[in-house]
């Protein structure tokens, strides 16, 4: 076997993985729910947040079954009454979801109600196959929803740090404006030490004048009426 042979089942194999890893992230069971223990259909979603996980089931069944949901506050159960989609075949039924946390996330369980029965796959297949990959669609919902999410806070970090680099440019023109006025405070006081110090000579140039002129007068005193 080439090696060449050998990398592409490795590929396919792992694609095949990775498919099947997918699919068994949508399980069927028996779960508790307003109406008691019912068929239920299960989607885990790995690092979701319970209220994330539920804002996007709620836009997601909006866009999906052209229904508004209504919650129970006190169950925490989503319902909607006459749904029909390919999930459900022709019969409308009524859905019903709730969210709970999991150890890595959070995940989604749904029901639908005909009256009679609940959608499972001994009772409909065609619609259970249906049901997954309506889970599957939501899956993708989710996941952009938490990238979304996941990209607001970034992009709120981000503009923290422009906000920061703004901040410190503000700080750098009044350092550099405050330089400048130092600057030019110092050029005048230096003009000023000059003329000061052109003052100070002309001052001691008039004090030994003056000295001249006092000892030349002292001079003419102590000569009277000697």
């Amino acid at each position: 076997m080439t090696n060449r042979l050998m990398i592409a089942l490795f590929l396919c194999f792992f694609a095949v993985s990775a498919a099947t890893a997918q699919k068994q992230r949508v399980y069927e069971g028996q779960k508790q729910m307003s109406l008691g223990v019912k068929p239920c259909f299960t989607i885990d979603v790995p690092g979701a947040e319970t209220k994330t996980l539920e804002d996007s089931w709620e836009t997601f069944a909006k866009q999906k079954f052209g229904t508004k949901l209504k919650r129970d506050r006190k169950s925490g159960e989503w319902s909607a009454t006459d749904v029909q989609t390919k999930a459900t075949g022709n019969d409308p039924g009524n859905l019903y979801a709730n969210v709970e946390k999991t150890a890595g996330g959070a995940a989604l369980n749904l029901w639908f109600d005909y009256g009679t029965e609940f959608l499972s796959r001994d009772t409909r297949p065609n619609q259970t196959e249906e049901t997954i990959t309506v889970l599957e669609d939501f899956d993708t919902h989710a996941q952009r929803d938490m990238i979304a999410i996941e990209l607001a806070a970034e992009n709120k970090v981000l503009k923290n740090h422009e906000n920061e680099l703004i901040k410190l440019q503000k700080e750098d023109a009044k350092l550099r404006e405050s330089i400048a006025d130092y600057q030019e405070k110092i050029k005048i006081a230096e003009e000023k030490l000059l003329l000061n110090a052109e003052n100070q000579k002309a001052a001691q140039g008039k004090i030994e004048t003056q000295k001249q002129r006092t000892q030349s007068v002292q001079e003419k005193m102590d000569k009277v009426g000697n």
